[in-house]
């Protein structure tokens, strides 16, 4: 299941040199000035975030309504879209649920993407769950937001016995990625994949692993051979685990 956020209005691709960083400081000074100029923020989409305010839901933090500047403003072009993908694997009889959050191909992040691809995964957690529902997800819900543009963050949670696996993590353009889960911090330069197991006890196990780049055309098939590597299966189906 994948599911995307796409650039807000049409807007015309921009040709850059990928040899070079799009991200400066003199763009991060000015972006930062435009978070508090008026008259640098998009007020249809401000509106619309207002309709939300209020929304109920069981994610781990709620959602603000924030005044955004244009996102062209960053660069003409430089919003393609954002999603994550969501999906149910199966490990020797037990159920995990998969969740990655995307950030599609732009002038923002192409020097980072490998050849021939439309987008990259920065973060992938998957959490050992006893509660899957392959019909109504009802388990787990995942939501990305890109009005830091040309940072993006997304969040979820994973259900299992009575008790949820909560979990954001965010990308910005100068490439720092960090992830909290359950309130433990991971920094993703030291890996993008983080495993969790909750034991029968209440307590979890988190085991952090490094990846090669990904695209979502890449991801379905790493995460199978993964969960056939021995060391996935040990951590999953170790003695205490739910």
């Amino acid at each position: 299941m994948f599911v995307s956020c796409n650039q807000p209005k049409p807007a015309d691709v921009v040709k850059t040199n990928t040899d070079t960083v799009f991200w400066t400081a003199d763009k991060e000074k000015a972006h930062l000035a435009d978070l508090n100029t008026p008259s640098t923020w998009d007020t249809a989409m401000l509106k619309d975030d207002i309709e939300f305010t209020g929304w109920k839901s069981e994610l781990p933090i709620s959602l603000g309504a924030y005044p955004t500047p244009l996102y062209d403003r960053v660069g003409k072009g430089s919003f393609k879209g954002i999603g994550f993908y969501g999906q149910t694997k199966y490990i020797q009889g037990k159920s995990v649920a998969v969740a990655s959050f995307v950030v599609n191909k732009s002038p923002v992040n192409q020097a980072y993407i490998k050849p021939g691809k439309n987008d990259e995964v920065y973060f992938t957690i998957a959490v050992l769950t006893d509660k899957a529902d392959t019909v109504n997800y009802t388990h787990t819900m995942n939501n990305v937001v890109s009005r830091n543009h040309p940072d993006y963050i997304g969040q979820g949670y994973v259900k299992y016995a009575n008790l949820k696996v909560d979990y954001t993590a965010f990308l910005t353009a100068g490439r720092n990625s960090y992830a909290i889960v359950n309130m433990r911090l991971f920094d993703l330069k030291n890996g993008a994949l983080i495993l969790i197991a909750p034991h029968k006890d209440k307590s979890l196990r988190s085991l952090q692993m490094e990846v090669p780049a990904l695209s979502t055309d890449d991801l379905d098939g790493y995460i199978d051979s993964l969960f056939k590597q021995q060391k996935a299966i040990n951590f999953f189906t170790e003695e205490g685990t739910i």
